[in-house]
């Protein structure tokens, strides 16, 4: 089969696109040919590794810094190219990653089986989006949704195109059993959602009781310099630092024995299944919508109220001093990773496949 999946830019190294990029992989791998449109791409081989069997066709339009008036004739230039592309690679499905992509699908229903993604949760999105949702995504032939706690906000699709598959892992599982490295890690975008502004509160009630540990962001963004600024401010400059993004990420959850998480909404955040599969213990907001589908509380991690600093603070503090309990979460966390594999992730999209 020929598979085309839609994304503004595989060569932006943030969630979606690596979740992209490892769906396109396990595609490749049972013997799919899978098409990457990269909308504002005009050349590049992707953020993150791509297997043969996986083409990235770059659309060149320029649709994310376009002005409002301009980008009516982006649009427009955009369903052309993916027409073209849909009739030129003879692809048999179209796959979306975004709402503003997944409404324009319905256009190409004649021609090819739709399929919409969605990566972030139903109730992060405005009135008007949900209202967009609700008027063209009952016309794709699929809605998928990371888990199934976003799923009972899409009611409105008939319940026979409507499912439920997570991301995959980025990589083969890797179990530690060495957890005394007095490190903290947490991953992401430096933005709003990612409550990078938390953790550093978080870390400020820490700090008062225990001196030895250390906390590192990995990440760049448009909050940077004000979470510098902020941990200049209170003083943590010897605590906290921020590291840009790196390929060696194994040896980012490697080089730590916990994993912080402090957004304040998520879809089905990678971080946390790569941090499970490398045997890290997680602490985590239960934000909507993702952490509480991978934590379990009290075995391989701690769910924290949203937005309970101190709660967060307290847990983070049980678990740096207790080795035996990080072990034993780090453990159970391993062995729930292997739900997130390739080859069950692959079996949930061999299902979709069929079905539609």
């Amino acid at each position: 089969m020929n598979i085309g999946i839609i994304i503004t830019d595989i060569n932006t190294r943030a969630g979606t696109e690596r979740a992209v990029s490892n769906l396109s992989n396990i595609l490749a791998t049972y013997k799919h040919n899978v098409f990457i449109l990269s909308i504002d791409s005009c050349s590049g081989a992707g953020a993150y590794e791509l297997r043969n069997g996986v083409s990235i066709i770059h659309l060149n339009i320029g649709l994310v810094k376009a002005s409002k008036i301009r980008k009516i004739a982006c649009y427009k230039n955009l369903l052309l190219k993916i027409k073209s592309n849909i009739k030129k690679y003879e692809l048999d499905y179209l796959i979306g990653t975004y709402s503003s992509i997944n409404i324009l699908l319905p256009i190409f229903k004649k021609q090819i089986k739709t399929i919409g993604c969605e990566h972030f949760n139903f109730n992060s999105a405005n009135k008007f989006h949900k209202l967009v949702r609700f008027m063209f995504y009952r016309k794709l032939d699929a809605v998928v949704v990371l888990t199934k706690q976003d799923a009972v906000h899409y009611s409105f699709i008939n319940k026979k195109h409507l499912f439920v598959i997570p991301n995959s892992l980025s990589f083969e599982r890797n179990y530690k059993d060495i957890y005394a490295q007095k490190r903290v890690i947490s991953i992401g975008r430096l933005s709003k959602q990612k409550g990078f502004d938390i953790l550093i509160d978080v870390v400020e009630q820490i700090s008062k009781r225990i001196s030895d540990w250390k906390f590192t962001i990995v990440g760049d963004g448009e909050l940077r310099e004000v979470l510098k600024k902020q941990i200049y401010e209170k003083k943590l400059e010897d605590v906290i630092d921020i590291i840009p993004p790196t390929n060696s990420i194994l040896d980012i959850y490697n080089s730590a024995s916990i994993y912080l998480m402090t957004s304040r909404w998520e879809g089905l955040p990678m971080v946390l299944l790569e941090a499970q599969a490398c045997g890290l213990p997680i602490v985590s907001f239960d934000c909507p919508e993702g952490p509480a589908s991978v934590i379990h509380n009290g075995k391989d991690g701690f769910l924290i109220d949203f937005m309970d600093v101190t709660d967060m603070a307290n847990k983070l503090v049980i678990l740096m001093n207790n080795d035996e309990m990080r072990k034993n979460f780090g453990l159970s966390a391993f062995e729930a990773s292997s739900y997130y594999s390739p080859k069950n992730v692959y079996i949930l999209w061999e299902n979709l496949l069929k079905n539609i």
